[in-house]
């Protein structure tokens, strides 16, 4: 709550003194200005703090009329309007969305609308107060607009100062003070020169009036927007003075004529400034863009190209210096094809520029040169610019040397095709299984023992399903374990696609993705249908061996009855090695 009464006391003494400042100047009789700045600080401060800073500018307005010889009601009813009338504009500014550093060239023009609308309120209460006192001996159109004039005038005038006013942009002012000394006294003394000093009046010396406005784009660009409404304060508040006691170039014999000449002198100064005020905050923020776009790139790995429609360079960056070798002088106004040579691929250089006239960018690897002609990859990421209208108007690219990632893609690359000509001549089946035991891979011999034409016809398929009953809680069993980071293997019978049974040995491990997780198995598969079959005839045989030295041991048999067993065991073994 400190802070509000401290605040509220600033608002009402600097509103009284710029008040009692604005009453010096006169223009129909002692309560109505050519110019009232008190309605700028107003606006300005209720604009900033709030709304609730109003009670400030209504004891402030009081005292001041009170002050040059108003009775109490008189006074009470043009502060009452003194005090409403800033309040509209200031709701009417939040409404319009105005910005108050005038980063904008509109916002000087909702100052002015708003201004314009809220100052209806306290010129109308203020000459009805003095009309209804009977203190008003003028015409009451005149001082009306005397009124609202003034006040007008003093928010496009005196509000922005307050508006801008910032830490940073005085403490420019304290560092060029010589500069700023020799602006004011410069400024002050061309004003009173031509407003006050001035021996010609009237329209014989308007051309003058004409000799600050170069001042003010001195205060702008060097100062800031403090300094412009510095400039628009000082030569508006000269100007009026000297039009009041009858000198410079809006003096008229016509009162009305000469207040709306110096009204339209000082509206004009105030949106000059304003103007170049919003230029230079726009050329200000593209420079300080430019600036931190130059500084980042400057330390960047990246390097930056732009360049026209016709390929010519306009700017290279420092990182494009570092890695190519060219500079950007020895390099603007060139081609941007400077960096290709003989062995860069036409394929990719026709792709690039597809992609550019198509899409308007492209991104790839080109094989480029550098200035002392060694070759390296150049990661390029290229974009089109267009303009407002959407017109190209250029290109801009990013490089960067990815010679290492290119190299060890290729080297990855011929290691694949190595490997992958291996597993096409590798006499054994060799596959990759997934988790959910579906194959992912699978070479040529693998492909023939489970009699599939081509790897489209398995890819994908769960090969569990070729292998007989018996044999599949031993193959899942192998898989769950690989899962599982161990290894081991198992033999099954299997029966192909066409129809043919085998013997399958199957050796399997671990298949880990390049973080280290297990994915799959990966097995190395043999046929083992003949030693299978060899092992088989080898136990026939022995099992013929026993039953033969059995049947000739029993000595009780008749001979008869020893041979009739011999020739059924032969049958017997032959009907077995051929499957019957």
């Amino acid at each position: 709550m400190s802070n509000y009464w401290l605040l509220s006391l600033c608002l009402a003494v600097v509103y009284f003194v710029a008040g009692l400042a604005g009453l010096q100047v006169p223009a129909v009789g002692t309560y109505i200005t050519l110019i009232w700045f008190s309605s700028g600080v107003a606006v300005a401060f209720l604009f900033r703090y709030g709304y609730r800073y109003w009670p400030a500018v209504g004891l402030a307005s009081l005292a001041i009329n009170m002050v040059v010889g108003a009775d109490w009601l008189t006074s009470l009813g043009m502060a009452i309007g003194n005090t409403a009338a800033p309040l509209l504009t200031t709701f009417l500014l939040h409404q319009l969305n105005f910005n108050r550093r005038f980063e904008r060239q509109l916002d000087i023009a909702l100052l002015a609308m708003a201004a314009a609308v809220g100052m209806l309120v306290s010129s109308s209460v203020g000459i009805a107060a003095l009309t209804l006192s009977g203190t008003l001996t003028v015409d009451f159109l005149k001082a009306w607009l005397c009124w609202w004039g003034g006040d007008l005038i003093g928010v496009i005038a005196a509000a922005p100062l307050f508006f801008v006013a910032s830490r940073s942009e005085f403490i420019t002012i304290r560092q060029r003070w010589p500069e700023f000394t020799c602006w004011l006294a410069l400024t002050a003394s061309l004003a009173i020169f031509v407003f006050v000093l001035n021996d010609s009046v009237g329209e014989n010396a308007l051309s003058l009036s004409c000799t600050p406005l170069p001042l003010i784009a001195w205060a702008t660009m060097r100062f800031g927007a403090t300094g412009t409404s510095l400039a628009i304060i000082l030569i508006s508040t000269v100007a009026a003075y000297g039009t009041s006691t009858g000198t410079g170039p809006f003096f008229r014999s016509d009162a009305t004529q000469e207040i709306l000449s110096l009204w339209i002198y000082m509206v004009t100064i105030a949106t000059l400034g304003w103007l170049i005020t919003a230029l230079h905050f726009v050329q200000s923020q593209a420079a300080n863009a430019y600036r931190v776009l130059e500084n980042g790139l400057r330390d960047a790995a990246v390097g930056v190209m732009i360049a026209d429609l016709d390929q010519q360079v306009s700017y290279v960056s420092e990182g494009f210096t570092r890695l190519t070798g060219y500079a950007g002088d020895e390099l603007r106004g060139r081609s941007c094809t400077i960096l290709q040579g003989k062995d860069t691929d036409p394929n990719t250089l026709q792709a690039m520029r597809s992609n550019l006239e198509r899409n308007g960018h492209f991104a790839g690897d080109v094989l480029s040169y550098r200035k002392d002609g060694t070759t390296f990859w150049n990661g390029m990421l290229i974009s089109t610019i267009f303009n407002e209208r959407g017109d190209r108007v250029g290109y801009f690219g990013f490089q960067r040397d990815v010679s290492e990632e290119v190299e060890t893609k290729l080297a990855l690359e011929r290691s694949e095709a190595r490997l992958r000509t291996i597993l096409e001549l590798e006499p054994e089946c060799v596959k990759i299984v997934a988790a959910d035991g579906s194959l992912l891979q699978m070479n040529p011999a693998g492909l023939a023992m489970i009699e599939a034409d081509s790897f489209d016809q398995v890819r994908g398929a769960r090969l569990e399903s070729l292998i007989e009953l018996d044999y599949r809680a031993g193959f899942r069993d192998i898989h769950a374990r690989t899962l599982a980071g161990e290894s081991g293997s198992c033999e099954f019978l299997i029966s192909g696609l066409k129809g043919t049974k085998r013997w399958l040995e199957s050796h399997a491990v671990p298949y880990r993705n390049s973080n280290g997780q297990i994915i799959g198995q990966l097995s190395v598969t043999r046929d083992v249908t003949s030693r299978k079959l060899a092992e088989e005839d080898q136990q026939r045989f022995e099992y013929a061996i026993r039953t033969l030295l059995a049947i000739t041991a029993a000595s009780d048999l008749p001979f008869q009855e020893q041979l009739r067993r011999i020739l059924e065991l032969g049958c017997q073994q032959f009907r077995l090695r051929q499957g019957i």
